[in-house]
């Protein structure tokens, strides 16, 4: 919803190396080893995962948007007659 900050990234799909796996939204800054990350804003993250052993894969580039404003629009509007 317009406004809310409730985008979503998961990583799915992770397999190969050595487990546990860790997962970065933040260009590699951080770390964690929860795959799903809550509560986005709409912006552009640089997604990447890394293995125990510290080799990582290549960046991924997810852009979230945000929907247009929910608008709604009287079809008819009949007054009242007394």
């Amino acid at each position: 919803c317009k406004n809310n900050n409730d985008g979503i990234i998961n990583f799915i799909n992770v397999s190969g190396g050595s487990t546990p796996y860790y997962y970065s939204i933040n260009n590699k800054v951080s770390y964690s080893s929860n795959s799903t990350f809550n509560n986005l804003s709409p912006a552009t993250y640089i997604c990447n995962a890394k293995d125990a052993n510290g080799c990582t894969v290549p960046d991924v580039s997810v852009t979230l948007t945000e929907p247009d404003k929910l608008v709604i629009t009287p079809v008819s509007v009949q007054n009242v007659n007394c």
